[in-house]
């Protein structure tokens, strides 16, 4: 997925220039007939102007705004889910089961020419008994000059036929939400796109939905963390499955 929000930027910034010489002609005729807002060259390049304005803080908010995560509709196609359970609820602050996973001590690592991907750390959370809520802390470091355009986590699916049902569309929403009110609690330490030199090295939290493994609901799907730059390149992470961990204190 490439960024273009430069091209709009640069696009409206040429509308409203344009929008603005028109205007230029028009206040010139109506100063010697007084009627500047009957004057065509005038409407005209007001109209052009607000355009071009627009498009610029559109193609503003494109750049620094940080893309990512499925859509409610890729959600409603490939998630599942049953009906809340052990009292499990939704948004609202109340958590269903949670079964977290400590850091590992060296995780998986991803070296290519452009950078390094490394996992830092893990969070997995059951939600509703069906799907999972995983925080990665991801380090990239750039190995050359390099745009940071886009993020994403891809999950194996285990299948209908592993007993895995089907979410309705509140249960689509509710969870696209919760996926979203966690990413934002990470604030300033979350992954975000822009460009790296060579030496530059960042590390943030990167939130998103995967399945729940079925039919044992519990451990972590084997997933793939990819990042886009640019250029359309895509590097990808593997983070092996795994299974519940059994902790027993010592002594």
């Amino acid at each position: 997925m490439e960024d273009h929000s430069g091209t709009v930027i640069a696009g409206g910034g040429v509308v409203a220039v344009v929008g603005g010489t028109f205007m230029l002609v028009g206040v010139t005729e109506a100063s010697q007939t007084h009627r500047m807002w009957t004057n065509l060259w005038f409407a005209f390049g007001l109209a052009l102007a607000v355009l071009g304005i627009i498009a610029v803080v559109v193609g503003t908010y494109l750049h620094f705004r940080q893309p990512g995560g499925p859509s409610p509709a890729t959600l409603a196609a490939a998630a599942a889910d049953p009906e809340p359970e052990d009292g499990a609820t939704t948004s609202t602050g109340v958590r269903g089961p949670t079964a977290e996973v400590a850091a590992l001590p060296s995780g998986p690592v991803l070296s290519s020419d452009a950078l390094e991907l490394r996992l830092e750390d893990e969070r997995w959370d059951i939600w509703q008994g069906a799907a999972l809520l995983a925080a990665l802390k991801i380090r990239i470091t750039a190995k050359r000059p390099i745009r940071l355009v886009h993020f994403d986590l891809e999950s194996d699916d285990p299948g209908l036929e592993a007993g895995r049902p089907r979410l309705n569309q509140a249960q689509v929403d509710t969870l696209f939400n919760d996926m979203l009110q966690r990413r934002d609690g990470y604030g300033s330490s979350q992954l975000r796109s822009g460009d790296m030199l060579p030496g530059d090295s960042m590390s943030g939290w990167w939130v998103q939905w995967a399945y729940l493994p079925f039919p044992e609901r519990a451990g972590h799907p084997r997933c793939v963390f990819k990042v886009w730059d640019g250029g359309g390149d895509v590097y990808e992470l593997e983070i092996p499955p795994r299974g519940p961990q059994i902790h027993r204190a010592s002594g």
